[in-house]
C-alpha cells in the first residue's frame, strides 16, 4: 500500500528500501543457517564411518577442509566480514581431525593391548594388519601432501611403549637413569 500511495517512482521505490533491506538479511541469515548446516552434515558423515573405513569419512573431511582453506581469501575479500563463520569452519575442522585421529589410534591401540604389544612373540594378527592399513588410509592425504618427513600415525602407537619406558629408564630418578650412572661411576 505503501508503494501504490506513492506519488512517483522515486518516492515508491524509496519506501521499498527499508523492507528490501530486511529482506536481503533474513536472505543472508538463512544462507549462513544453510551453510553452518552442511557444515554439520560433513561433520557427522565423517564420523560416522570411523574407525570402520577412513576413506570414506575422509571424503567429508576433504570437504570440510577444502571449505575452510577456500573461506580465508574470501573473508579478506569481504574486509572481514563472517570472521565468526569462518572461524567456526576451521575451529571445526581441526577439532574434526583431531578426533578422526584419536577414535582410529584407539581403535589400533586397543588391538595392540590385546595382542599383548610388545611382547617379543607377538606376531600381527589380521585384525592388526587391518587397523594399521586404516591409519594409513586416515593419514593419506597428509602423507602425500608432506614436505617434510612425516611421523605415521600406526608407527607412532607402535613406538609409544618403548618411547614410555625409554623416558622411565632414562629421565626418571631410577638406578638405570644416565645420571645415576654418572654419579655411582664418579664415586667408584
Amino acid at each position: 500500500m505503501n508503494v501504490t500511495m506513492a506519488e512517483t517512482p522515486a518516492e515508491a521505490a524509496s519506501r521499498l528500501k527499508g523492507p528490501m533491506e530486511k529482506l536481503r538479511r533474513v536472505e543472508l541469515a538463512r544462507s549462513y543457517v544453510e551453510f553452518l548446516k552442511q557444515v554439520d552434515e560433513w561433520t557427522k558423515d565423517a564420523r560416522q564411518h570411523l574407525p570402520a573405513d577412513p576413506k570414506e569419512a575422509l571424503k567429508s573431511y576433504t570437504k570440510l577442509k577444502a571449505l575452510s582453506i577456500s573461506l580465508g581469501p574470501l573473508q579478506e575479500q569481504a574486509e572481514g566480514a563472517g570472521v565468526h563463520l569462518v572461524t567456526h569452519v576451521q575451529t571445526t575442522t581441526e577439532r574434526l581431525w583431531i578426533q578422526m585421529k584419536k577414535i582410529m589410534l584407539d581403535e589400533f591401540e586397543a588391538v595392540l593391548q590385546k595382542s599383548k604389544w610388545p611382547a617379543p612373540d607377538v606376531e600381527p594378527t589380521n585384525e592388526w594388519i587391518d587397523c594399521f592399513g586404516r591409519l594409513l588410509d586416515l593419514q593419506s592425504p597428509e602423507i602425500v601432501a608432506a614436505r617434510e618427513p612425516l611421523i605415521l600415525l600406526p608407527m607412532d602407537a607402535l613406538a609409544k611403549h618403548f618411547i614410555l619406558e625409554f623416558r622411565y629408564h632414562f629421565f626418571a630418578n631410577k638406578s638405570t637413569s644416565r645420571a645415576s650412572l654418572v654419579s655411582i661411576n664418579m664415586q667408584t
